[in-house]
């Protein structure tokens, strides 16, 4: 009987992985000042929402009919947070409305919690001055970004929007923020109306804030799925390690 030769199966090739040097020292550095902004912002800006924790709609705060307010109210069962929003109210007890804080954990009533805001306790004048402060620190990391940009050409190579992107552009300017400063307002008048209102501005500003919380909520949850090590390491250091496939797959046309 004759037996029919099989050639043996080739051995899988495994490809080196190979560094790239993927973001520049000017970018990872801005990328951090952005994120130290951006938390520092988002927490005096809590610590500054305390201080009065409902959102009103139009000119004039209607404070019998607030359409989001958070608080803390004495009950048989002993004192509970409430976060209402119209008509519909929700026990956040230990969360918003009522938290524990201090070194004896004490309940008091509060919007959002001590460790969620800078300074940690309730504190307002502290509270603007280091959200002024950071959005300030915020905008000239902007621009200089900007610049760098157009000085190394990374804007006209890597970052020109496409056309679906600037058809949507309008909805990611916000200006809501500079319609809050009765100083603003009392210069150029008028404005503060296209967007409903002072209190309105505060609402849109608010509602903004937890939009930009989602983005890098997002963001976070995408670099973990990239890769957290390789993403985390690429804007330290700037390398990252792609394989030899996968670099052959992204230069094909």
């Amino acid at each position: 009987m004759d037996i029919e030769a099989t050639a043996p199966a080739p051995a899988a090739v495994v490809r080196p992985a190979r560094r790239i040097y993927r973001h520049r020292l000017p970018v990872r550095l801005m990328h951090w000042i952005n994120v130290v902004c951006m938390t520092v912002l988002l927490m005096s800006g809590l610590n500054i929402f305390n201080a009065h924790p409902e959102l009103y709609w139009g000119h004039e705060s209607t404070f019998a009919k607030p359409w989001v307010a958070f608080g803390a109210r004495n009950t048989p069962n002993g004192p509970v947070g409430y976060t209402r929003i119209g008509s519909t109210e929700f026990d956040t007890t230990g969360v918003l409305g009522l938290s524990a804080t201090g070194a004896d954990h004490r309940p008091t009533a509060r919007a959002f919690p001590s460790w969620a805001t800078v300074p940690g306790p309730q504190w307002l004048a502290m509270a603007r001055h280091w959200h002024f402060f950071f959005a300030w620190l915020f905008v000239v990391n902007g621009i200089a970004y900007l610049l760098y940009t157009l000085i190394s050409r990374h804007l006209t190579k890597d970052l020109i929007p496409t056309r679906d992107e600037l058809r949507n552009i309008g909805r990611s300017i916000v200006v809501c923020g500079l319609a809050m400063s009765p100083t603003l307002n009392t210069v150029f008048t008028g404005w503060v109306d296209v967007l409903g209102g002072r209190q309105s501005a505060r609402t849109l500003h608010f509602l903004a804030a937890f939009g930009l919380l989602f983005f890098v909520v997002v963001h976070v949850a995408e670099v973990f799925i990239a890769g957290v090590w390789n993403e985390m390491r690429s804007m330290v250091t700037g390398w990252y390690t792609v394989s030899e496939d996968r670099a052959s797959k992204e230069v094909q046309p």
